[in-house]
């Protein structure tokens, strides 16, 4: 596989270099929260430069959610 490969990730590869469960980013996906994410043919892939700039911008929304102990 060529360079742009590499600039390809699988849902499982977004979750393992954000450091979260598959399942936040297919949450993230379906909110609209992930940005760069496309789905082909079925499969979910991801823009590794667009994630790695949302994350570097200052732009990046949290919500803000209430935690119960």
């Amino acid at each position: 596989m060529g360079e742009a490969s590499s600039d390809i990730m699988t849902v499982d590869e977004a979750a393992e270099y954000l450091r979260v469960n598959r399942k936040t980013i297919y949450d993230a996906i379906k909110n609209g929260e992930l940005p760069g994410a496309k789905s082909v043919r079925g499969t979910i892939r991801i823009h590794k430069p667009t994630v790695i700039a949302w994350l570097a911008s200052e732009d990046v929304p949290l919500k803000q959610r209430k935690r119960t102990r």
